[in-house]
């Protein structure tokens, strides 16, 4: 097969190729829809610290396999590792994506030259192809653990079901929360707005929210960052799946609890969430979570509800879960004899940082299983 690689990292040429980016992604099957074209597009508009560097593979013209990414220093980076879960690449099949990976190589591929995918879930054709055996004859691959992501199922028998589907002690949690709340609000509102449903003024409200209620959670806010509004209302006026959820006391008033998420293919991805903590004796992100996944099954008219909580090792997400997933760092240095000293150090500090994340995965993971085991006895086995 003939295949030419294309390297696309003019402003003008971009423009010019996103509508067929956006057809071609939407046909790929890809790991989560914030991998979609409308998501990372949305990233190189909004982040405009590195040169982006997009990677087209065609076949006798038609576009085959593309790759997003930035350049920092003389690394190539997936574009949006810095603000999202994890990244993927869109790709006819694993075996055209493990060729655009190896053009890249052949053609980046100086001294000093490294490529870097920050987080790859295991269940991707990226990860497929990071860990093809084809890739490690043209390069040394790294990897390491980053993180678990725990998932769960609900059968829904209809609309307005959801809440028959959840174990019997989430049942009681919620209509715990349930009533607290009414009782303290008794107009309280929930608002649930899915992609160009969403405004700024919704996002600034959120972002406030989130600011402020950080003091729980270690680090910064990831709305301490301005842009990130931006990006995020990039996505909706591209009309990306993004679904806000939000609790306020009455109509009119600022929300004081809100989950964001991604819904697309009868998933609901789980991703930033926010509450006021001088109402947390409600348990207000508990009962809008609930609410959340309930109006997702509607929006499906019932059937199978899948709820991907992400990445985190936050205890009340091990509850929700039944199955886990991993996330892993990558670094991919093409084989040069001036890329030895790279390798060397890549390979020491991933070494070590594999051994401390094999203990730590460990115990997350028998962490997660002795809450299932506590929720629900004999479930783990």
């Amino acid at each position: 097969m003939a295949y030419e690689l294309h390297r696309v990292d003019h402003s003008d040429q971009i423009a010019k190729r996103r509508d067929e980016w956006l057809q071609f992604s939407r046909r790929c099957p890809v790991a989560a829809p914030f991998c979609r074209g409308d998501v990372w597009l949305s990233w190189l508009d909004t982040f405009l610290e590195f040169p982006p560097v997009v990677y087209e593979l065609r076949e006798d013209g038609d576009l085959v396999a593309l790759l997003p990414m930035y350049l920092d220093g003389q690394t190539l980076h997936v574009v949006s590792d810095r603000h999202l879960d994890y990244q993927d690449i869109a790709a006819v099949s694993t075996d055209v994506a493990v060729t655009l990976i190896s053009a890249i190589i052949e053609r980046e591929g100086g001294e000093g030259m490294a490529l870097s995918f920050a987080k790859v879930a295991e269940h991707s054709r990226l990860h497929a192809a990071l860990v093809d055996e084809r890739l490690s004859q043209v390069a040394s691959v790294r990897s390491r653990f980053w993180s678990v992501c725990p998932a769960t199922e609900f059968e829904v028998k209809g609309p307005g079901k959801f809440i028959e589907a959840l174990r019997s002690r989430q049942r009681k949690d919620y209509k715990a929360a349930r009533r607290k709340m009414s009782e303290a609000f008794s107009e309280h509102v929930i608002e649930h707005r899915l992609g160009s449903e969403i405004d700024l003024r919704l996002l600034e409200e959120i972002a406030h929210l989130h600011r402020s209620n950080q003091y729980r959670k270690k680090g910064k806010s990831i709305f301490a960052d301005l842009d990130f509004v931006v990006f995020l209302q990039q996505q909706a006026n591209r009309d990306a799946p993004l679904l806000i959820s939000t609790l306020r006391e009455r109509p009119g008033t600022e929300p004081f609890a809100f989950h964001l998420g991604y819904f697309s293919g009868g998933t609901y991805y789980y991703y930033l969430t926010a509450y006021d903590g001088e109402n947390s004796e409600l348990s207000p992100g508990r009962y809008l979570l609930i609410e959340t996944l309930s109006n997702c099954a509607d929006r499906m008219g019932g059937g199978r509800l899948r709820f991907d909580l992400l990445s985190g090792e936050e205890a009340y997400k091990s509850r929700w879960a039944k199955t886990f997933y991993e996330v892993s760092r990558f670094r991919v240095i093409p084989k040069r004899l001036g890329n030895l000293p790279l390798l060397a150090a890549y390979s020491t500090v991933y070494g070590l940082k594999g051994v401390k994340n094999r203990w730590r995965e460990r115990f997350v993971n028998n962490e997660c299983l002795s809450r299932l085991e506590h929720e629900c006895p004999g479930l783990s086995s």
